[in-house]
């Protein structure tokens, strides 16, 4: 049973992908931060409201995530394909300032849940990361994150993530495939055909 992350900037055709994703393989959609789950109250607070501090803003947002694992991760014959994960919480969190030690909180709440989620039900991770010249589209002027950060910057954030993944860690599971898909140039159906080849 799959599990596949969909990850990377804001622009570059994730949730595109992610329902493309979901038709080819008649899987489940999980969208974060959800407005969907228990927690979807949340989403637009921590996207808009300026007040909140970074560290806070974060854990939100976990608050949001974990709920996800336990409303979505079950034991089922579904494939789940997720647009956005914790990862973003860390790429947003260190671009806004966080210091080592929360990023290290942050990935430590959600590895604790994910991992143990994810061994139970026996999910193959994918974990499938993209990255483009610059941005298909304009983000949000009310999104208090790319007002934080500029985009070009936020990328080579998510790059150095990768960089990491690939050298000594995993984000949420033993063991899990980092594939990075670069767009620029690429029709739909050849990035769709290109994660299914990835994945298979």
């Amino acid at each position: 049973m799959k599990l596949i992350i969909l990850e990377g900037p804001d622009g570059v055709g994730k949730s595109t992908q992610a329902k493309r994703l979901c038709e080819a393989l008649s899987a489940k959609l999980v969208v974060q931060p959800s407005g969907d789950n228990t927690l979807g109250f949340l989403r637009p607070i921590v996207k808009t409201n300026k007040n909140i501090e970074p560290f806070a803003r974060q854990l939100l947002h976990t608050c949001s995530h974990i709920v996800d694992a336990y409303e979505d991760f079950g034991p089922h014959n579904t494939a789940i394909v997720m647009d956005r994960c914790y990862a973003s919480a860390l790429v947003y969190g260190k671009m806004t300032g966080l210091p080592q030690e929360q990023l290290g909180i942050l990935a430590q709440i959600h590895q604790n849940t994910y991992r143990p989620l994810i061994e139970k039900h026996g999910y193959d991770v994918h974990y499938v990361q993209f990255t483009a010249e610059n941005p298909f589209r304009q983000a949000d002027e009310q999104d208090v994150y790319e007002k934080a950060a500029k985009w070009h910057a936020l990328n080579d954030e998510y790059l150095s993530l990768f960089d990491t993944l690939n050298r000594n860690n995993t984000l949420c599971a033993d063991t899990e495939t980092h594939h990075l898909v670069k767009v620029d140039g690429k029709s739909e159906d050849d990035i769709t055909a290109e994660i299914l080849k990835y994945i298979a």
